[in-house]
C-alpha cells in the first residue's frame, strides 16, 4: 500500500480500542431480579431488540421497557443506565498508537453502538473527541456491514475507497470494506496490528 495515497485511517471501538464485558453488567443486574446469562448475552448482542437499539430506531424508554419486561427486572430507567455503561475498558496500547498516527493521518472511529454507549463514550474517552469524528451506528440508523455506511462514511470525509485504510475485529465488517475497494485488517491484539501497519508502510510517528 502506498501511504502517501492514504488519507482517512477509520478504526472499529470495541474490542479493538476499547474492550466491553457484558457479564460485568448481568452480576450488577443479579439483585435486581433472577437472570438467564444465555438470554442476557442474546438480548444484549445478537436480538432483533439489539439491533434496532443500535440502529437508533428506538427510543430509549421503549428500549428500556421491553428489555426490563424480558428480563423480568425490577429496576428503573435511571438505575439501568449505569451499569449498562459500566462494563468498558480502554485499550491502553492500542489508544497510544492511535494517538500517535493521529499526528500524520486523519482518524474517524465506526462503531455500531447504541445511544447510551455512544454518549457515556464520548464523555470518558477524551481522545475520541480528538480524533476527526466518531460516528456511532445510533446516530446515522445503519450498521456494519451493511456497505451504505461505508459509503457514507467515504462521502462525509471525500475519501475515495483506495485511499482509507479500516481496522475491525469481525470478518465480515472486514470483508464488507475490502468489497468496496478499502484496505482493511482483522484486529487480533496489538502485536499484531503493528505488523499489519508496517507491512503496508503505514508508519507510526514518534
Amino acid at each position: 500500500m502506498n501511504q502517501s495515497f492514504l488519507k482517512l485511517l477509520i478504526f472499529d471501538l470495541g474490542k479493538v480500542l476499547v474492550d466491553f464485558d457484558f457479564s460485568i453488567a448481568i452480576r450488577n443486574l443479579e439483585k435486581f431480579g433472577v437472570l438467564n446469562p444465555l438470554k442476557v448475552f442474546s438480548l444484549f448482542r445478537d436480538s432483533k431488540l439489539s439491533q434496532g437499539w443500535d440502529k437508533g430506531l428506538l427510543e430509549p424508554e421503549k428500549f428500556f421497557e421491553i428489555l426490563r419486561k424480558e428480563l423480568e427486572l425490577k429496576i428503573q430507567m435511571d438505575e439501568f443506565i449505569p451499569i449498562w455503561n459500566n462494563i468498558f475498558t480502554e485499550k491502553k496500547e492500542m489508544i497510544e498508537i492511535v494517538t500517535s498516527l493521529h499526528k500524520k493521518y486523519p482518524i474517524v472511529v465506526l462503531s455500531n453502538t447504541n445511544p447510551w454507549h455512544a454518549s457515556y463514550l464520548r464523555e470518558h474517552c477524551f481522545w475520541l473527541n480528538e480524533l476527526n469524528g466518531f460516528i456511532a451506528s445510533c446516530d446515522v440508523h445503519l450498521l456494519k456491514p451493511d456497505p451504505e455506511l461505508f459509503k457514507l462514511v467515504l462521502k462525509n470525509y471525500s475519501v475515495k475507497a483506495k485511499e482509507t485504510f479500516f481496522v475491525d475485529d469481525l470478518k465480515e465488517n472486514v470483508v464488507a470494506a475490502q468489497s468496496l475497494g478499502m484496505e482493511a485488517v482483522l484486529f487480533k491484539e496489538w502485536n499484531q496490528f503493528n505488523s499489519d501497519l508496517k507491512q503496508r508502510s503505514i508508519l507510526i510517528p514518534a
